[in-house]
């Protein structure tokens, strides 16, 4: 130790403490995600070859309120693979109001409307115009024709704004039916902006809060909180945080709960506002868990909340016939689905 340290810490024996653990920590914290650098490699190279997601045609634009959404018109060309194998491909189109199409038999027979909410789930992520739920839904239910208002990367913020547009539903030629928002867990981190959602592909998602009660809009993630996102970017960076797969904040939280309900809630209102006798469904997809939690905070809203997290349960076959190796519903799944809802639609009062 040098003499002008030595006598530092005999002048100032707590300062020089407090500096020594400082010290010791930053080296015992430096050692700690140099391992677990390390063990980040080690599992890189040795890990199975992930699932790749191609995509032909100018599917996706920008938009000042959602952060993006399908371009009118669009047709895109989807090739899902692994190892340069094709798992799947499809063929997504979108019709001149920003809507995945929807083929249905007989339209002029149909004087309701279904219109469909959620995230790629509901818009049909690797499946064909046909295939998708709303696309099922409408062989299972003749009466009603469907709306995709879904789209992939969407939470219920998403929902929300839509529908308090002045202009939604001007061109829905039906004055009645019903509307169905999709629930997947993951919509909890997109709705609250987490560290490896807001920092990355859905830092364009928007901003919303609750306070006093009412949902303010603050933009998108990354202009409504810009020091958040500064420190949650300097998170990610760390190797640990990494190899750990740590995200932040935490989506199991009341007030997280309490803000995706609200935002259900409005939506709810602001629909039954422009088409008055509205049956709003929720959906819990299979094998979500975070849905029944969600619905202790819907218990006393006007709002039908069915429960499919467990309908496939007793479902036969191997797991590749009812998802994808990127997570995402097959079309067979798409129809179990959708022929469960109608059936429960046409139950519900």
């Amino acid at each position: 130790m040098s003499h002008r340290l030595t006598a530092f810490a005999h002048r100032h024996p707590r300062w020089f403490f407090v500096l020594f653990c400082v010290a010791l920590t930053a080296i015992l914290w430096g050692g700690l995600e140099s391992i677990f650098y390390g063990l980040l490699r080690i599992r890189i190279v040795h890990e199975s070859p992930g699932v790749t997601a191609w995509e032909g045609g100018d599917l996706i634009e920008p938009d000042p309120y959602l952060g993006f959404r399908p371009r009118p018109g669009a047709t895109a060309h989807m090739r899902l693979e692994t190892s340069n194998a094709a798992i799947q491909e499809c063929v997504y189109t979108i019709d001149a109001h920003g809507r995945r199409v929807t083929p249905v038999d007989h339209p002029e027979r149909r004087d309701k409307f279904a219109l469909f909410f959620g995230c790629s789930f509901t818009f049909g992520e690797g499946v064909n115009d046909d295939e998708t739920l709303p696309a099922h839904f409408a062989r299972a239910a003749p009466a009603f024709m469907p709306y995709n208002y879904a789209f992939k990367a969407y939470g219920p913020q998403a929902m929300y704004l839509q529908v308090v547009e002045d202009t939604f539903g001007d061109d829905i030629a039906q004055r009645n039916g019903i509307a169905v928002y999709v629930f997947i867990d993951h919509q909890m981190h997109r709705a609250i902006g987490t560290a490896s959602v807001s920092t990355t592909w859905g830092r364009d998602l928007p901003y919303l809060t609750l306070e006093g009660g009412r949902l303010v809009h603050h933009g998108n993630f990354q202009t409504g909180r810009p020091f958040t996102q500064w420190c949650y970017r300097a998170l990610l960076r760390l190797p640990s945080v990494q190899y750990l797969r740590i995200d932040y904040p935490p989506v199991d939280r009341a007030r997280n709960y309490r803000l995706v309900a609200t935002m259900i809630e409005e939506s709810a209102a602001a629909l039954r506002r422009r088409f008055p006798g509205l049956r709003f469904f929720v959906v819990i997809y299979p094998k979500q868990e975070l849905g029944k939690r969600l619905w202790g905070y819907l218990a006393d809203v006007d709002v039908t909340f069915l429960d499919y997290s467990g309908l496939l349960a007793d479902a036969p076959g191997s797991e590749a016939m009812y998802y994808y190796l990127d997570g995402h519903p097959t079309g067979k799944t798409q129809r179990i689905v959708a022929e469960q809802l109608a059936t429960d639609v046409v139950r519900t009062p």
